[in-house]
């Protein structure tokens, strides 16, 4: 049973790493007339969660995946276990600035830069609109970051109003690799 488990939960983690994979590669062709097409890295234990091809012989891209949604993750299982419990719940706030921040700096300690040059960091989440343009300002200071780059990529959001233009998704360049 706990095996069973295991494997869904590596099988949804490996189809949001292609989602997300797949959302931003499609972003880069349509921003800088690319012609990648996005595959799941099927080695375990890899630096690279999914690479893009181009057929056209532009260079292969090593894309990392991270989620940068754990504080919501980890408050959403608190709620559950304490409503399970029949405890009251209490609503806090996430910093998402703080939470990518300890994400980019994680991930800047874990890699030797001779593995940096050659990545590109995909931090995954959702981020409320009025965050877009302050993620611009605030992460200016990792667009000299030895990774070949990093960006913040979110996927389409059923519950945003109809006339917001975020709820297709939304890819932001904190460094970006290709201008």
């Amino acid at each position: 049973h706990g095996r069973n488990k295991m494997k869904r939960v590596h099988d949804f983690q490996k189809y949001r790493e292609t989602s997300h994979g797949r959302h931003f590669v499609d972003w880069i062709n349509y921003k800088y007339g690319f012609d990648y097409q996005s595959y799941p890295n099927t080695t375990q234990n890899s630096d690279v969660d999914v690479y893009a091809d181009s057929p056209k012989g532009l260079p292969k891209l090593s894309l990392q995946m991270v989620t940068s949604n754990g504080p919501t993750e980890q408050l959403m299982n608190e709620t559950i276990s304490k409503l399970q419990r029949g405890e009251g719940i209490e609503i806090r706030e996430v910093n998402v600035i703080e939470w990518v921040s300890s994400v980019i700096e994680s991930k800047t300690k874990k890699y030797p830069d001779s593995v940096k040059r050659d990545l590109i960091l995909i931090i995954e989440g959702f981020m409320p609109t009025p965050t877009l343009e302050t993620i611009k300002r605030e992460f200016k200071k990792y667009s000299e970051s030895q990774f070949k780059g990093i960006y913040y990529v979110s996927l389409r959001v059923r519950s945003y109003p109809e006339n917001d233009e975020t709820k297709y998704g939304f890819v932001v360049p904190i460094k970006d690799s290709f201008s």
